[in-house]
């Protein structure tokens, strides 16, 4: 088993870019860790900054002390590797809830943003600037806690110099400072956790581009370009919502809240009035509780749309007869336990076919999640054109839409005593030059409000027919589009599951193929089927719309 440091490193549980986080002991103390890597020799410009960021990071957010920061215990380098010792969290970031399309009340979105803005008040007081706020960096936990990651970027006031003209961020929640290369202080974080607010109540971020590779024109926006209202996106959200993402995202960092706290006391205000929580809506702890890449509507490992057969019960091993004999050896004792099972002819062989079936699947994912990073490399370089056109019915279609961006992510389980890969995401996001533009009677504009957010379009429309029977409502609808494909594996059937959103057509597909029968190139073919290319897959699977 692999160690670093005194750490004992037992499974992956994520993948970035620049490094690895594992799941850990730390045997000195008896404690479950997580431990985030970064191998300088993977980073391709040979620069330091990464690495001394890195470090930063554990020095920034190893002072702060607070029930919504994550802990960080340790820190150290060996040979090539650095590493940042943490807290374990259990549940999942904002980021993956958002990007599955759940929906949060307004109550819980307020109280996710409260106890983020409490948090940053504590390190802004204590110097750190997180200079990196976003969902991906939000951890809701089962405890209903909310716990902010990453100060790989913060500043630390006493040590730092700014350098004019350098942007450090995320560029989707930027505050303009940042855009424009100029000195960030905790007023910075209140405009970023002010966007996050503004996408957690309406489902999209106020300063997008209408293409997501144009980061001049995000940019742009960000700096001069005032967020239309949350309650004109959702016409649920109060006023007095309004009136908070309006004041903390004010392009003049003197006419924000002037403290994290104070953006935290006017959603305290807000829930107090406008924002009680309704009974049965989800809160924090509910939204971290929620299992991994279900989806209720596939019935996937079904035989024939079926409950699966329950397997069959394993037989006990019968008591070794040869080992019987008091003082025997670890050998001698497993040579007496083989010998009996020889004896009476009964071997596991519901055991044995499950194990094999299991090994053939994790083959099959651990090469599938190698195809899918060097595919995510090459479409990011090439950004090919889909071979297929997405239609919607009564509006037209989006032509030609070319690749603007692919990111690839793999999970993993402990199962049976070992780490096992259970799931690979494949995200895809596609431009296309085609805007299409519509014109229907109010009554029917929430229908087809409904087919966009299914199919994760966004589209902007005039405020004419809000109501049913109104007048009629013209818009038009952006040609972004995001494909995801999950590759899930059943181990006990020897199966991998695909589940498709978008996938050469809007909406949501699975296919389930025999990881045996299938072969290797299983992964290869459904990315040709994926990119409109010829392609084998769908004679490979089954299919279950």
């Amino acid at each position: 088993m692999r160690t670093l440091g005194r750490y004992v490193l037992q499974e992956e549980i994520g993948r970035g870019s620049m490094g690895t986080v594992f799941k850990a002991s730390d045997p000195m103390i008896e404690r479950t860790v997580a431990v985030k890597t970064i191998n300088a020799l993977q980073i391709q410009d040979g620069s330091a900054e990464p690495r001394r960021r890195f470090l930063r990071e554990a020095k920034a957010a190893g002072r702060l002390s607070h029930p919504c920061i994550v802990t960080i215990y340790d820190v150290g380098e060996f040979e090539d590797t650095a590493y940042i010792v943490m807290e374990l969290l259990e549940g999942r970031s904002l980021k993956d809830v958002l990007d599955r399309g759940e929906r949060i009340p307004l109550a819980t979105a307020a109280q996710i943003v409260l106890q983020t803005a409490d948090a940053l008040g504590f390190a802004h007081r204590q110097g750190v600037v997180h200079r990196d706020v976003k969902p991906g960096n939000l951890m809701l936990t089962k405890q209903g806690l909310v716990k902010i990651t990453d100060f790989g970027i913060a500043r630390i006031d006493q040590t730092s110099r700014t350098r004019t003209g350098v942007v450090i961020g995320s560029p989707r929640y930027m505050s303009p400072e940042q855009v424009s290369g100029r000195k960030a202080d905790g007023r910075s974080d209140v405009f970023s956790l002010g966007i996050v607010l503004y996408e957690l109540v309406t489902g999209v971020a106020p300063f997008d581009a209408a293409r997501p590779e144009d980061f001049l024109t995000l940019m742009q926006n960000i700096v001069a370009k005032q967020a239309e209202p949350p309650s004109r996106v959702n016409p649920e959200v109060p006023a007095a919502l309004d009136a908070i993402v309006e004041r903390a995202l004010r392009k003049n960092p003197d006419e924000r809240y002037p403290t994290a706290e104070a953006l935290a006391e006017a959603l305290r205000r807000a829930l107090q009035s406008e924002l009680r929580p309704k009974e049965g809506e989800p809160d924090i702890a509910k939204l971290a509780q929620t299992e991994e890449f279900v989806l209720p509507e596939f019935d996937l490992f079904g035989a024939g749309g079926g409950a699966a057969a329950a397997p069959a019960p394993k037989r006990a091993a019968p008591a070794p007869k040869a080992a019987a004999r008091a003082g025997g050896g670890l050998l001698e004792r497993l040579k007496g336990q083989a010998e009996a099972l020889e004896q009476e002819g009964s071997t596991d062989e519901y055991s044995a076919k499950t194990l094999m079936l299991a090994l053939d699947v994790e083959r099959k994912m651990r090469a599938g999640l190698t195809y899918f990073e060097e595919l995510v490399r090459y479409l990011g370089i090439v950004k090919p054109e889909l071979g297929h056109a997405y239609a919607l019915d009564g509006l037209g279609s989006f032509a030609r839409p070319r690749i603007a961006d692919a990111f690839v992510d793999s999970k993993l389980r402990r199962a049976e005593g070992r780490p096992w890969m259970d799931v690979i995401t494949l995200t895809v996001v596609c431009v296309s030059p085609t805007t299409l533009r519509f014109e229907l009677p109010g009554a029917e504009m929430q229908a087809l409000v409904d087919r966009l957010t299914a199919a994760n379009l966004r589209y902007s429309s005039d405020e004419a027919g809000n109501g049913a029977g109104a007048g009629p409502v013209t818009g038009e609808v952006a040609g972004e589009i995001t494909v995801y494909a999950r590759v899930m594996a059943d181990r006990e059937r020897g199966r991998l599951a695909f589940l498709c959103k978008n996938v050469g057509a809007f909406g949501s597909q699975s296919f389930v193929v025999d990881a045996k029968s299938a072969g290797d190139a299983v992964f290869e073919q459904f990315a040709s089927h994926l990119l409109g290319q010829p392609s084998d897959f769908l004679g490979l699977v089954s299919a279950k719309r």
